[in-house]
């Protein structure tokens, strides 16, 4: 049986995409945890009410705009 010339090229192709997709896993974990623990604390005590409401509704709209693309 003959062996494909191209498998060892797939194969290092594919743990680059591995190794690439776990830091992109890791980068997201990280900003997830930051805005948790630090972000949305801080706006917590600093922002007003008004304020928060203000921002929600931007986000709101943000979403809406990138439902209908």
């Amino acid at each position: 049986m003959e062996k494909n010339p191209h498998e060892s090229e797939t194969a290092l192709l594919l743990d680059e995409f591995l190794q690439k997709g776990r830091w992109i896993v890791q980068a997201y974990q990280g900003h997830i945890w930051k805005e948790n623990n630090v972000l949305f604390p801080m706006a917590e005590r600093m922002l007003s009410g008004e304020d928060k409401d203000q921002v929600a509704g931007v986000m709101n709209n943000n979403r809406n705009l990138m439902a209908q693309t």
